[in-house]
């Protein structure tokens, strides 16, 4: 009997595309979460803020004229985020991702960690100001995110056996 079989070094693909048909419908989802994601978060973080602002300016003791200091300052996080993802990119393709991912995990701890010597009695906070100090822990914390996403992606990729030819592990 005669067979249908594909030619020699003629691949066979699914209808649906390859793997089973899966692998162009897992990059749709994940196109259509990003595009769905991003534009949500950038107008529900703003709104979110109106809700803390004046608790936060109660708790450090502000006057209320430095609210919106106090709101420019938080938002210093994303410009940092911005700034530090190509810094992050180069830095997964020079060093191991992992050891740039535990370098952003660390500089999101810290910032975190450092953001108690803002709300206590300290000289730190009293010498500065807790604006300024509010900034500058956002901004380590945005340095962090922006080492944690490249970093995350390029293990995610490897991991998928994509980059594994590099032979740097990661």
């Amino acid at each position: 009997s005669i067979s249908a079989a594909a030619p020699v070094g003629v691949e066979e693909r699914s209808p649906l595309g390859t793997a089973g048909g899966l692998a162009w419908w897992r990059r749709l989802i994940v196109l259509l979460v990003v595009i769905t994601a991003v534009p949500a978060a950038v107008l529900v973080i703003p709104n979110t803020m109106s809700y803390v602002v004046a608790q936060v300016v109660r708790d450090l003791g502000l006057p209320p004229a430095q609210a919106v200091a106090l709101v420019r300052a938080n938002g210093l996080a994303l410009p940092a985020l911005l700034l530090a993802v190509p810094l992050g990119a180069v830095l997964a393709r020079r060093f191991a991702a992992s050891a740039v991912l535990i370098l952003g995990l660390g500089a999101v701890l810290a910032g975190e960690l450092s953001a108690e010597l803002i709300g206590g009695d300290n000289d730190v906070a009293a010498v500065l100001g807790p604006v300024p100090m509010v900034g500058a822990v956002r901004a380590l914390e945005g340095l962090g995110a922006g080492l944690i996403l490249p970093a995350s992606l390029a293990l995610a990729w490897r991991h998928d056996g994509r980059g594994a030819h590099d032979g740097r592990g990661g």
